[in-house]
């Protein structure tokens, strides 16, 4: 039997291992997965003939004296270039069938081995938390159909785990060959070729304490054993992360830091565990332990690391002066080191710089952060020109970062330059790697569209961040945790730029949205998303202003409100103009509603804030001031209190100046605003000579604006046009005022041809105007037109978007049935009557504070109409529902609604005198001449003519019962105030 045993083994070893040779098929690619082929690569391996890589960068290693499954260790050699995955040309096992696996070998220039390397471990880590994922999600359906609570909770995990992924490749590609001991070695090489237990079971606990224990008893090289076996445990900690085992993870750093106390990779590495799983309160100490070790050692390298992380953690918790502190003494130091080694050390001075910008940019300290910027820049450019593929990418988020800031402080020629600059990197990055960058792609066309809508190139803005909303749900598929808040962030860009092209419905969706996705990340961090929810609901509070919700409006404001006075009890410098910016947008609501007296409270507190603000940094809250101010001129107008109104226009009109005088680009638009503003008040106080100069020094700095920018500031020179027009008509320089309207309807036809949904309504709005105009020309077949093509546009806009447009429907219907009568159509001018009054009665009816005004106005006229079809119990009807209407409006808000009360009790007077009945004639005149003399004596330029009009009806009524005496009086004091008036 043993010599049939010897013949058989004789057999077979020929056929294993002398008469065919064992080959090792590979490719060699450049930089990543999926690179180009690299060309005469030297490729060695013990037992085999050398060779060099073909055309396509493939190689074949013939071993004749090796069997299948015979372990060796494979070379490569290219000048300039190393090996990115030198891992897994360790113990390469020789294949029974070497066209099944060929050895895949990426390399690099040696200047971008760390980049590189960091790309392919996040790569690599990425696949395995991927892989492990959908393996526990098939084991639990296995177990158990109705799995949804278990995946879902499955799913948060691996979120979790898939934003540690960028630290643990910067980690491990911090590792250069030889620099690593023998177990991390091969653990590694076993986890990059998919195998992450048998990784698990080299790094085994007793093992691990084995090396650690031989390492600190060496005397010689014992710090650098030590270190290789830290490295050891930091793998191990790793790869249970990526198995969703967080709790082992955390257990080995814990076991690490506890054998190695002092060890500062150790007690670095932890932090930055627990910092990037957002566990800020475990981190905080650790980043403090570090420094201390850091100081201790004297190791000013380490020490301006750990200042850069705890930068980046305070920062996070918003605790952004200690954020600054730490950031500006990493600087120093890196600084110093780059001094003397600026290969290492330069960039980390970027870094620095570049973090320290945008904590700048958020605390709104704008020269600073562009100082940061603009040096950072400089040395990433510096350090791209000769290592293009490491610092591109950090080349293209500072020109972000630079452009954000651009943005905000208005300069948005020059930000569009650097959006679109930084935009082209990062395509070019993403084509060759979109896992990486496809994320930065759609960061910066989110920026890019906020800043084309920012310059009113709203189709523009729409595909911007319509092309970033499809990339961030496309990230978000597979990590949720990291890409829903930027779908969400998109989503409230899409809203407000929905909002502004009249697309209401998509506008409130994209809202609401965001606002869930942001609900739901703050329950787990509400330090970081709640200012997100109150941003987001203050926007959702403006569409529903605009829908008339006015309820809905309030609840949304006022959620924000109280969610930003809760930040700004932390963190008052971040958070208190957005209290104000909220109570604005508050005032503004309460104003449209006719709740004035809540109007001036909101406006006078959010001019506080921004008063105190300004009082330390004027360069940015002073607009805020103007703004403000702005709003609350507005409102004092209305509230007739002519003097204070005045005084607000004329301070915001000097900041504004002051403002403009250094940087016109940003200011000159708000500037041409207040003067349109106090344009208004002027003609309200009957000062048009005034009045005329404000708006046509708007309409001069709006046309030199339109000039360079048509598509932001035409729409402001067509609005400025009708203002103008509305003036000349009221000092009946009709011909004048007929060609400013005409020239404002040229304007808003042009733009309404390529954005109807925005200029339309303005073109409706200057159609009434002309039709007013016409009317009064008595050419009443043009007004007619004018009216019905604005009604048409009114309607068509009503039937997609009712909330918005009804209003405007019933208002030109109102006009309508006024021209109606004035054609002796009395029969259309009733239908036109009732069917704006029908509106104005459903809208009033869900909103009474602000649409309550317009039903008793279409009463009125209503009333009008009916005396003259003699119809006078229905006419009387009517004005007394207006003054019942009217007295209830002047009892909370007397100076606006006074003088409407005296105007329908004029016109009641006149009904009574038309039914000979004069004591309530009598009485009505009376009442509205003692409410006309109290204005008159605040506001005489509008009110003593009221007086004299009512004298003088006053005087025809006794007139036409015989009390001669007594209408003498009245005309003479008629004719007296209209003589002084005139002069």
């Amino acid at each position: 039997m043993r010599s049939i045993a010897v013949i058989i083994i004789c057999v077979l070893y020929p056929f294993c291992d002398g008469l065919a040779s064992v080959v090792l098929k590979g490719k060699v690619v450049e930089n990543r997965l999926g690179g180009p082929a690299v060309v005469n690569v030297q490729i060695h391996a013990n037992g085999a003939s050398d060779t060099v890589t073909g055309n396509f960068g493939d190689f074949s290693l013939v071993f004749e004296t090796r069997n299948i499954g015979d372990i060796t260790d494979v070379t490569v050699k290219k000048l300039d270039y190393e090996v990115v995955n030198f891992y897994e040309l360790y113990n390469v096992v020789l294949p029974n069938n070497p066209d099944i696996k060929p050895l895949l070998v990426v390399i690099c220039k040696s200047s971008a081995r760390e980049e590189m390397a960091r790309l392919y471990y996040g790569i690599k880590g990425t696949e395995v938390v991927e892989t492990n994922y959908r393996k526990r999600v098939e084991d639990l359906m296995k177990i158990n159909d109705d799995a949804a609570k278990e995946i879902a909770s499955l799913q948060k995990e691996r979120d979790r785990l898939l934003a540690t992924i960028p630290k643990f490749a910067e980690e491990a590609a911090r590792i250069k060959p030889g620099q690593m001991s023998d177990i991390y070695r091969e653990a590694m090489r076993l986890f990059l070729g998919g195998d992450i237990d048998a990784s698990l079971n080299v790094l085994n606990q007793e093992r691990l304490r084995q090396a650690m224990d031989a390492a600190k008893l060496k005397k010689k090289e014992a710090e650098k054993e030590i270190e290789n076996v830290v490295e050891a445990y930091l793998l191990k900690a790793n790869l249970f992360a990526l198995k969703f085992q967080f709790a082992d993870a955390e257990n080995v750093h814990q076991e690490l830091v506890d054998t190695v106390p002092d060890n500062f990779n150790a007690l670095l590495a932890y932090a930055r565990f627990e910092h990037n799983l957002n566990n800020f309160a475990k981190a905080l100490p650790l980043y403090e332990t570090c420094q201390i070790i850091a100081i201790q050692s004297k190791d000013l390298s380490n020490k301006s690391v750990v200042l850069n992380g705890f930068g980046n953690l305070l920062s996070d918790l918003n605790r952004m002066n200690d954020a600054r502190a730490a950031y500006e003494e990493a600087l120093k130091i890196s600084r110093e080191l780059a001094a003397t080694n600026p290969a290492t050390h330069l960039p980390k001075v970027a870094t620095t710089l570049n973090n320290l910008g945008n904590l700048h940019h958020v605390q709104n300290r704008m020269n600073d952060a562009r100082t940061a910027y603009d040096e950072a820049l400089k040395i990433r450019r510096d350090l791209a020109t000769t290592n293009p593929i490491a610092h591109l990418p950090k080349v293209a988020s500072t020109l972000n970062n630079l452009g954000n800031l651009f943005s905000d402080l208005n300069q948005l020629d020059e930000a569009r330059v650097v959006y679109e600059e930084a935009l082209k990197a990062f395509r070019d990055l993403a084509a060759a790697d979109p896992a990486t960058y496809l994320q930065d792609v759609a960061k910066t066309l989110n920026n890019l569209g906020n800043l084309l809508f920012g310059m009113n190139r709203l189709d523009e803005a729409r595909a911007a961040y319509e092309e970033a909303l499809e990339a961030f749900r496309v990230l978000a598929v597979t990590n949720p945790a990291t890409y829903l808040p930027d779908v969400a962030k998109t989503l409230n860009n899409l809203g407000i730029l929905h909002s502004d092209q009249n697309r209401m419905d998509e506008a409130r969706v994209a809202y609401e949205e965001a606002i869930k996705a942001f609900r739901d990340l703050t329950v787990a961090n509400p330090t970081i998303y709640l200012p997100y929810v109150a941003t987001t609901l203050n926007n959702l509070g403006n569409l529903l202003k605009r829908l008339n919700r006015m309820d809905d409006a309030q609840t949304a404001y006022e959620e924000a409100l109280e969610a930003f006075r809760v930040l700004a009890a932390t963190n008052p410098a971040t958070y208190l103009r957005d209290v104000a910016k909220t109570l604005n947008n508050l005032g503004n609501l309460f104003y449209h509603i006719n709740r004035l007296g809540e109007a001036r409270s909101a406006y006078d507190k959010a001019l506080k804030v921004f008063r105190d603000l300004a009082a330390t940094n004027p360069a940015t809250y002073l607009p805020y001031v103007t703004t403000t101010l702005n709003n609350q001129g507005n409102l004092l107008s209305d509230l007739n209190l002519m003097d204070e109104a005045w005084s607000a226009y004329d301070e915001a009109l000097k900041g504004l100046r002051d403002l403009a005088a250094t940087n016109p680009a940003a200011y000159l638009p708000d500037l041409a605003m207040t003067l349109s503003n106090l344009g208004n008040l002027l003609s309200e106080l009957n000062r048009m000579d005034e009045a005329r100069s404000a708006y046509e020094e708007a309409l001069r700095m709006r046309r030199d604006l339109a000039a360079t920018n048509p598509a932001t500031y035409l729409p402001y020179v067509a609005k400025t046009l009708n203002n103008l027009g509305n003036l000349l008509y009221r000092l009946n320089r009709l011909d004048e005022a007929r060609a400013a309207y005409e020239d404002a309807l040229k304007i808003s036809r042009e733009l309404a041809a390529t954005n109807p949904a925005t200029y339309l309504p303005d073109v409706a709005m200057t159609l009434h105007n002309i039709g007013s105009l016409h009317r009064e020309q008595v050419r009443l077949d043009e007004a007619q037109a004018a009216y019905e093509g604005a009604l048409k546009i009114r309607c068509d806009l009503a039937a997609t978007n009712p909330a918005t447009y009804l209003p405007y429907v019933a208002m030109t219907l109102n006009d309508l049935g006024n021209l109606h009568r004035a054609q002796n159509r009395l029969g259309e001018a009733r239908s036109a009557y009732d069917k704006a009054l029908k509106v104005f009665r459903d809208l009033a009816a869900t909103n009474p504070a602000t649409y309550l005004p317009y039903v008793t106005t279409t009463l009125n006229n209503q009333g009008n109409l009916l005396s003259d079809l003699n119809l006078m119990d229905e006419a009387w009807s009517a004005y007394d529902e207006a003054l019942k209407g009217l007295r209830d409006l002047a009892a909370t808000n007397p100076a606006t609604y006074l003088p409407y009360v005296a105007m329908t009790l004029n016109d009641l007077g006149n009904l009574h005198r038309a039914q000979n009945r004069l004591g309530e004639a009598r009485a009505a005149y009376e009442e509205a001449l003692r409410i006309y003399r109290d204005l008159a004596a605040t506001n005489p330029a509008t009110y003593l003519p009221k007086v004299a009009e009512t004298l003088n009806n006053l005087g025809n009524m006794y007139r036409d019962h015989s009390r001669m005496e007594d209408a003498q009086a009245a005309y003479d004091e008629s004719f007296n105030i209209m003589k002084k008036n005139k002069k």
